[in-house]
């Protein structure tokens, strides 16, 4: 089956901090700060490994340094898919659709390129 992404993804380990904004059922989540490594990561999405299983349409606000010089990103996500980490790991990973880019588009794009790339 041929890879419907509407960007390429390029595999990577970068450090994510993300607070969690609202989970669909799970009130308890609400404000809960997790340390998340990126599994892949493009323009408009990533998917993350983590200790927490969060439910799809949770909504998310992370916070990622990228690039060179390294410079901070604030995005807002939302879950799109969740599952147990299969490759070995004792956690999930998570799908997550970038609905909010940072206000500095530009430069996102130019680290994530620049993360790509090598």
């Amino acid at each position: 089956m041929k890879d419907q992404r509407a960007h390429s993804r390029l595999s990577t380990q970068i450090t994510a901090t993300v607070e969690v904004q609202s989970a669909p059922d799970q009130d308890v989540l609400q404000g809960t700060l997790l340390n998340c490594l990126t599994k892949d990561i493009s323009l408009t999405g990533m998917c993350l490994y983590n200790e927490v299983q969060l439910p799809v349409e949770t909504k998310l606000l992370l916070t990622m340094e990228l690039g060179t010089p390294r410079k901070s990103f604030n995005m807002l996500g939302k879950v799109i898919w969740s599952g147990i980490d299969n490759e070995g790991g004792n956690g999930y990973m998570i799908g997550v659709h970038l609905v909010q880019l940072p206000g500095d588009i530009a430069a996102w794009q130019n680290a994530v390129l620049q993360t790509l790339v090598g």
